[in-house]
């Protein structure tokens, strides 16, 4: 008799493709499942957790926002971490039986420019991803896990981190993993700002942050955040920066918000800065068309960061290993809590990443 595991899937049972209606929770479904085999060049993953990012909601709300339509009864996730249990012939033996391992969004791109990105991702389209018991890859999905962190930290950080080191060390102004001399300003408290403050802090660059509240603004401040800027008290956030930073602004700005920040990024990124496009969590509203003029009169760049490469993966674990840098877990749930762990990530009501332990 064949083992079985037990694995979340999406099918599009709701009315809406909403990813912020609670709707979109009656898609989610835990199945039993069979356990495979490794074929060749294949490895079985145990995974101990899985963390949430934006995307999953798109994935799970059947959402036309997100490029690659996704199957019924896809398992989501892209970020995890896990242990190998069982492992394919191959001819590269770069694996073996007990190896921790996190995985990459997408293994079509392992170095050299974007234009290599193929556009296929974990837990997206038709292939499986981590909120599952067991998950079998081909061995290029992997990547070492960084040996300081828990099952939960590890978890975290594929797809957030990923991005964080693209946005900072790959848009022309660092020297290598170097950002002495920089200033960079981050918004928020999600995943991938929280990832782009610590890096920044541990490469060497002044950073400046914005939030909402003093608690935020606190925990941004362990994280050796320089200054904070409170957007609630400063409405024009952008003017503070420019302020902060002697008239000048910034070197690069991470911008989360989209629409509704995009105009106050190009203004706080200094006269030939950097704008890194890595999110969109306010709704599309029309362009002002003064935005033209400000990135050209300002020698401006907008960059979009899309996944993140093997080669950047790679600087991942570095970076973290060497700095000892521990990722902001916001919350941990339950292996069948995970349905309040979406609506968690939906209502925006965690700082740090969301997590989902696997049992």
């Amino acid at each position: 008799m064949s083992a079985k595991y037990q694995a979340w899937r999406v099918y599009p049972k709701a009315s809406t493709h909403d990813e912020k209606s609670v709707e979109i929770l009656d898609n989610l479904a835990l199945e039993e499942v069979e356990k495979p085999i490794p074929g060749p060049g294949q490895i079985l993953v145990r995974i101990h957790a899985a963390a949430l990012n934006f995307r999953d909601l798109l994935i799970t709300a059947f959402s036309p926002k997100y490029p690659v339509p996704s199957i019924p009864g896809l398992s989501p996730c892209s970020d995890g971490a896990g242990s190998i249990e069982a492992v394919g012939p191959s001819k590269n033996n770069n694996w073996k039986i007990g190896d921790e391992v996190i995985f990459r969004v997408t293994n079509s791109w392992d170095d050299g420019d974007v234009s290599n990105f193929k556009g296929n991702g974990l837990g997206s389209g038709d292939i499986h991803g981590t909120l599952s018991q067991y998950l079998l890859l081909d061995e290029s999905w992997l990547v070492r896990k960084p040996a300081h962190l828990t099952w939960e930290q590890a978890a975290s950080i594929a797809g957030a981190g990923g991005t964080a080191i693209q946005a900072l060390f790959h848009n022309g102004i660092s020297n290598g993993l170097d950002l002495s001399g920089k200033t960079v300003l981050t918004q928020g408290t999600g995943g991938s700002s929280m990832f782009c403050a610590q890096f920044a802090v541990a490469a060497g660059a002044r950073v400046i942050g914005t939030t909402s509240s003093d608690t935020k603004s606190e925990l941004l401040k362990s994280l050796g955040v320089h200054e904070v800027v409170n957007y609630k008290t400063h409405p024009s956030w952008a003017d503070e920066v420019v302020r902060l930073t002697d008239g000048k602004g910034v070197d690069l700005v991470i911008d989360v918000g989209g629409s509704a920040t995009f105009e106050q990024s190009l203004k706080a990124a200094r006269f030939g800065g950097t704008v890194a496009a890595v999110g969109f969590l306010t709704e599309p509203r029309p362009s002002d068309p003064g935005l033209i003029h400000a990135i050209i009169f300002g020698a401006k760049t907008i960059r979009g960061q899309m996944a993140a490469s093997l080669e950047m993966y790679h600087e991942l674990v570095e970076l973290m290993e060497k700095h000892r840098i521990v990722p902001v877990v916001g919350q941990v749930f339950e292996w069948t809590e995970a349905k309040d762990a979406f609506e968690a990530l939906m209502r925006q009501s965690v700082s740090g990443k969301i997590v989902i332990k696997v049992v």
